[in-house]
Order: structure tokens, then sequence, then C-alpha cells
């Protein structure tokens, strides 16, 4: 049972990654428009960084690590003793 969480949770990362790496104008674009409005606006302090290029930037460079996380966690499983 150990082993399954352990396949799950790396198959989770493999994706996570795998969208922020590929996908992260989209990712961007939907965070913007689930934003919400008025109070909530004024609570996310990330907001104006949203909506550069940097963001964009961010995800993709988050996406490389959690791949690699992933990716790590695969090899650890396959090869320990």
């Amino acid at each position: 049972m150990k082993d399954v969480g352990f396949l799950a949770t790396g198959f989770i990362f493999l994706c996570i990654g795998i969208v922020c790496l590929f996908w992260p104008e989209k990712i961007q674009n939907y965070v913007l428009t689930h934003q919400g409005s008025g109070f909530t606006e004024k609570l996310n302090p990330f907001l104006s960084w949203m909506k550069t290029p940097g963001y964009v930037t961010t995800l993709r460079i988050l996406g490389v690590m959690v791949t690699g996380v992933a990716l790590l966690m695969f090899w650890v499983f396959t090869h320990r003793a």
C-alpha cells in the first residue's frame, strides 16, 4: 500500500510539472480569470506580478523542478533495495 501512495504522489507531481512546463500561459489565464473581483483582489498581494511575463517564466521553472522531483521519485522507487 505504501508503494501505491509513493507512485501516486510521483504521478501527480509529474502531471503538475508537465502542465506548468508546457502550458504556463493557460495557467496564467485561468488564475487571472478566476481571481475574483473587488475585495478579493485587494487580498492578493501577488496579483500584479501574476500579470507579468516573469510569472510565466516562474511557472516554467517550477515545472522543470517538479518534473525532476517526480523523475527522481520514480528512479528511487525502481532502484531501492
